[in-house]
């Protein structure tokens, strides 16, 4: 799960929300006050970045496998 950090609008609480939720409407802990989800320091968007590059990580082929010695 990625997540990212948003600051109310209204009070300036922070709190880490799901990047599905960027764009849309949440209501702050807080001072119940409704935002729409931003990113203002695009935090995300580097979390983004490291997720996708950690999968194409793990969907390359280990190049160093050691090869199956069981008998057959």
């Amino acid at each position: 799960m990625v997540l990212f950090t948003h600051a109310c609008p209204h009070c300036g609480r922070k709190r880490r929300l799901q990047v599905s939720l960027l764009g849309q409407k949440v209501a702050c802990f807080q001072c119940q006050k409704e935002s729409v989800a931003t990113d203002r320091d695009n935090e995300s968007l580097a979390m983004l970045d490291t997720v996708k590059a950690h999968a194409e990580l793990t969907e390359m082929p280990y190049e160093h496998a050691v090869p199956n010695r069981m008998p057959k």
